[in-house]
Parts: structure tokens; sequence; C-alpha cells
């Protein structure tokens, strides 16, 4: 069995962008999934050298089970980023790494493999990411999204995937990361002039795929009302339609016509 792996050095976030925008998007991608490596940590990380013991690693020893509860050894890939800040050569050894190149399915994270893996190299159960590794997460990660032109909520941690895991570590706030991530991207809510909606809600709003029908809407008539609840459910109105944002919804945008079909 082939094992799909590509180890590279990524120096900086132009050098990353450059090469993720010389390939083709597969249309496998559906998230971006976040993990700690737990181990190595930044003190015992070699760059490519730990790449290569990673690739043994993922290759010939870890251990899985199949449907009927017998054991084999050794996946068909791995995770595909592994990012480093700290590590005691930072000329070398720290930066973005590939493991399995993104344009291939990776096993990293069971039912979520159909998202990318990044490992952060850390144990961030005891600590949060460093503001250097914070802020490589965001540009990769943003990076990403550019390609793949997936949505904000398609960020998640391995925990997020039915796994005891707490990747990306427990010491990381995914919500605050998405915020920050949101920052970095036009807000759709310039429109709204005085009364945008608040800040720590732009996040899951931004996301909904009712945007793609903004031009049908047309104008906004007033501010979003937010029903504080729990639910999370948002309703605004425009001069063609309705907008409503729920748990069950998500997003969903209806014009008057359609509502008056029943549709």
């Amino acid at each position: 069995m082939t094992f799909a792996w590509d180890a590279r050095r990524f120096e900086d976030l132009t050098s990353f962008r450059s090469y993720v925008f010389s390939l083709t998007k597969p249309a496998w991608i559906r998230r971006i999934v976040m993990h700690h490596t737990w181990k190595p940590v930044e003190a015992s990380w070699r760059g490519l050298e730990s790449m290569a013991a990673l690739e043994r690693y993922y290759r010939d020893t870890v251990v899985w089970y199949d449907k009927n509860g017998i054991a084999h050894r050794g996946w068909s890939a791995g995770p595909h980023l592994f990012l480093c800040k700290g590590s005691s050569n930072s000329t070398l050894w720290d930066g973005i790494f590939q493991g399995t190149p993104i344009t291939q399915v990776g096993v990293h994270a069971g039912e979520c493999n159909d998202g990318l893996g990044i490992e952060d190299v850390g144990d961030f159960d005891r600590a949060p990411w460093g503001s250097d590794l914070r802020a490589l997460n965001l540009g990769v990660v943003n990076i990403l999204l550019d390609w793949t032109d997936l949505p904000i909520f398609r960020v998640v941690g391995h925990r997020d995937c039915g796994s005891p895991k707490t990747c990306p570590g427990m010491m990381v706030d995914l919500n605050l990361f998405r915020n920050d991530l949101l920052q970095l991207m036009s807000d759709p809510w310039v429109e709204f002039g005085d009364c945008p909606p608040p800040v720590d809600q732009r996040v899951w709003d931004f996301n909904q795929r009712w945007l793609e029908r903004r031009i049908e809407l047309g104008p906004s008539l007033g501010c979003p009302q937010y029903a504080n609840n729990g639910t999370g459910a948002v309703v605004r109105t425009f001069k063609n339609g309705i907008v409503v944002d729920d748990n069950n919804h998500r997003g969903k945008a209806w014009t008057w016509e359609e509502l008056l079909r029943g549709s």
C-alpha cells in the first residue's frame, strides 16, 4: 500500500500561499480540522527530521482497529500540515510543514477525514498557543479558507468529530479563534450602518449561506433582531424577503414570493 506523504517546509505564509494557489482545489475537502501533536513538543521538534519520524510512525507503527475489532498497523496517510513556533532552531525548524499532500485525503480525525488536518506542535492541554503560533494558525487557516471557499464554521477541532481527544488542546478556545479569523475577512454587516449584530454573534452569522442570495433579497429594512434565548435565533427582514438563522435553519432565506407559494 502506498503511503501518501510529501514532506516539505514553508518558511513563511507568502511561500505557503503561493504553493497552495498553484494547486487545483479538490472536491473532497469539507472542513479544516485542528489538532495538537501532544508529543513531540516544541523543544524536541527538529523540522524535516521530525517529519521523517512522523512519516515512519503513521506508515508503520500507529495501531488502528477495523470493524471486526482486528488490530492493524499503519495508515494510508497522515495529517496534512504541522505548524511550529518556538523550536530550539527557529531558522530551520520553525514554520509550516506539509506531511500528506493537501490535495489528497488524509488520516487524522476519523469521521472528519473529509477535512484538512492541521497539527500544532506542542501540548496545548497544558498551555495556550503563544502569540507567534496563534498568528501562524490564523494566517494558514485564512489561506486555506480562501483556497477552499469554506465558511468559518467549518473550522473545527478533532474534539468536535466524535472523538474523546481534546485537540487542538483544552487551552485553545476555537470560538475565539474563529472570531479572530473573521476580523481578517470583509465584514458583510457594513450595510447595517449603526446597527450591526453583536461581535460575538458575527462569526456564526457570517458563515450562513443566505449571503449567496443577497441580491435577491434586496435592501435591508432595519437592524437584525436577535432572540438571545440560547438558540442563537436571528431574524432580519429585507425588501424582497426574510432570513431566519437558528439551530434548525442555519441562515435559511425565503423571498416573499416563496413564502406565498409555501416553498
